[in-house]
């Protein structure tokens, strides 16, 4: 068990990760705090690395609601991933435009981007990979 602070009973694991995740969630909630830890904390060249163009702040939803949004939220995830690695890849193997990337970007259907990630490895046209997303 460990001590929050003095004057407080000792927490068990357990409370310490809620307290934890509760914080967390609370502060990086809101998006002015995302982005000053984001501009303020992380190396420059991460922050320069990332994406976050698609990004959004999910608000956490609490019993069946709440399950039913970490599903969704983590298919959207899921969706983001294989999106940003088909445009990485597309983009190294043919190249692409920003018309390329923004069909990418509008495809939502996990399978019909599982198909496209397929093609890129066997393609032999940035065409092939692109219709797999219609």
């Amino acid at each position: 068990m460990a001590e929050l602070c003095s004057g407080f009973p000792p927490a068990t694991e357990f409370e310490m990760r809620k307290i934890h995740d509760r914080f967390f969630k609370n502060v990086f909630g809101e998006k002015g705090n995302l982005v000053d830890f984001i501009d303020g904390f992380l190396p420059r060249k991460l922050v320069e690395s990332l994406d976050l163009s698609g990004a959004r702040i999910v608000s956490p939803v609490h019993g069946s609601a709440g399950e039913e949004g970490r599903k969704e939220g983590r298919k959207e995830g899921r969706i983001s991933e294989k999106q940003g690695v088909l445009k990485k890849l597309l983009s190294r193997k043919f190249g692409i435009d920003a018309k390329d990337e923004e069909r990418i970007l509008r495809q939502r259907d996990p399978d019909k981007l599982d198909d496209a990630l397929e093609a890129v490895l066997f393609a032999a046209s940035r065409e092939e990979v692109l219709d797999r997303l219609k």
